[in-house]
């Protein structure tokens, strides 16, 4: 009987010690999906916009068919191709009216192009009168270069009484860092 304990016990660590000599043969492992990346992952932004009016319910659209603006803003959540940020803008219309508004921002980026919306309260100074203000809209940003991107918007805004209003279309050049 101790015979054959040995006999298995040296039969047992021969083919041990033989697969230990053998080559070792890679794991090979699932291959991977490919992700599309975002070449939009500066987190801070600024730029400048200009557009015009679809309706404007303030002084005719006559009066005042343009405006020009800047922006800027920063993301402040992340989470995969989802973004909330927040944003600053400067508008100034034809006929000296000023509005500045502060929007909150969510957007879903893919790849290079990104569609948004956004929502905010501000202040405008006009002619006619000062008053509070609120705008909704959205838009789309398409990433050219890693720190630059066309965006287009539509944005409504209206005077807190919801007695004025107006419809902006506009096409801006943002940079980002």
């Amino acid at each position: 009987m101790k015979k054959t304990i040995v006999a298995f016990a040296l039969a047992l660590s021969t083919v041990s010690a033989a697969a230990s000599d053998a080559p070792s043969v890679p794991s090979r492992s699932a291959p991977t999906a490919p992700v599309a990346k975002s070449i939009a992952s500066p987190n801070f932004w600024v730029g400048v916009n200009a557009g015009g009016f679809v309706n404007n319910g303030i002084n005719g659209i006559e009066d005042a068919p343009w405006n020009v603006g800047v922006v800027g803003g920063y993301n402040f959540f992340k989470l995969g191709p989802i973004r909330l940020g927040a944003e600053g803008t400067y508008d100034y219309k034809k006929g000296d009216t000023q509005d500045v508004v502060g929007n909150v921002i969510g957007s879903f980026a893919f790849g290079s192009i990104t569609p948004y919306g956004l929502a905010g309260v501000g202040y405008r100074w006009a002619d006619v009168k000062n008053e509070k203000i609120w705008n909704v809209g959205g838009g789309v940003k398409y990433s050219f270069a890693r720190n630059m991107e066309v965006d287009a918007r539509y944005r409504r805004v209206e005077d807190w009484n919801r007695t004025t209003h107006d419809d902006r279309v506009t096409l801006g050049v943002n940079f980002k860092f």
